[in-house]
């Protein structure tokens, strides 16, 4: 998700309420005012034990293929000069 700080903050405290309520919903990320975008380079997703989503290490785990468009593998990252 990219977003606006104070967008992000209010969407974090309508979650984080919804927690203390009981009342929580799998909508991680705000549903109005969005629009799609690819960026210059590669985005990066760094998973851990504690993600919210499910780590998926293949293709084939993703029951819709179109979340794979781009998938690529590589030991080094196109505008990361690292």
């Amino acid at each position: 998700m990219v977003c606006y700080r104070e967008t992000a903050f209010k969407h974090y405290r309508a979650k984080l309420q919804q927690v203390i309520d009981g009342k929580f919903n799998k909508h991680y990320e705000p549903q109005r005012g969005r629009e799609s975008f690819k960026s210059e380079y590669p985005n990066v997703d760094i998973r851990h034990e504690n993600n919210f989503t499910k780590s998926r290490w293949t293709k084939e785990e993703f029951k819709n293929q179109k979340f794979t468009e781009g998938w690529t593998e590589s030991d080094k990252v196109e505008g990361w000069d690292l």
